[in-house]
């Protein structure tokens, strides 16, 4: 039996319009019923900014294998959207993937 993935990616992006903020979260959070094995995903913006390095946004998934995360890496849902992300960053994202 395969062992899921969990995937945290946490952000340094540029401010944005409440507007764009919004249609990235929109995007982001459809993409488990676009990817198949992609079980949860969530992003939002961070709650404790003192603690944060100046990392402003975190996004967390939940994937069935390790297969599918690298299918997932390059699912044209995912790269249109991680395409808008990148034009916004500050710093490089840091990732993090462990299985259970």
């Amino acid at each position: 039996m395969s062992k899921k993935v969990d995937h945290v990616v946490f952000f340094k992006l540029r401010e944005v319009s409440e507007e764009k903020e919004k249609e990235l979260m929109e995007e982001l959070n459809a993409l488990p019923s676009k990817i198949e094995g992609v079980q949860t995903l969530t992003f939002g913006r961070n709650i404790t900014p003192e603690r944060a390095k100046g990392y402003n946004y975190a996004l967390r998934a939940t994937f069935d294998s390790r297969e599918i995360i690298q299918k997932y890496a390059i699912h044209p849902d995912h790269v249109k959207v991680a395409t808008k992300l990148k034009e916004l960053f500050e710093a490089p994202p840091i990732c993090l993937d462990w299985e259970y």
